[in-house]
């Protein structure tokens, strides 16, 4: 999922969602909220990758995988209107029978994420 969505492909990240699958996103910002389904969660990505003229980034620093939760440790880049971001996020995923149900999102610092984002 994470090189499809290097490669600006969502059609090829969304195979592992299904149309119950759920993406949050913390903050009252331009891209908080809750997206659900393969075709919401798609508009959101490429809407995100808009935002940021195709900056938009994700270096894995770490993958914490169990039964149910995958926790990815990641440091996001991007620029947007003359601000960058550069920070570090968990990626929560919660997974069914190999299908991603639900990504929760959690900046380390919200004030600045919802800054970068408004």
């Amino acid at each position: 999922m994470y090189q499809a969505m290097a490669d600006h492909d969502p059609n090829r990240a969304l195979a592992v969602f299904n149309d119950e699958s759920v993406w949050v996103e913390p903050g009252g910002n331009s891209r908080g909220g809750e997206y659900r389904g393969p075709s919401a969660i798609a508009a959101h990505i490429t809407e995100c990758w808009k935002m940021t003229d195709g900056t938009l980034g994700t270096e894995i620093i770490e993958i914490l995988g169990g039964e149910q939760f995958v926790v990815a440790i990641e440091r996001t880049l991007a620029l947007r209107d003359g601000r960058s971001l550069n920070m570090l996020v968990n990626t929560v995923y919660e997974m069914s029978e190999g299908v991603v149900t639900a990504i929760r999102t959690l900046p380390a610092d919200c004030a600045e994420w919802n800054q970068f984002w408004s």
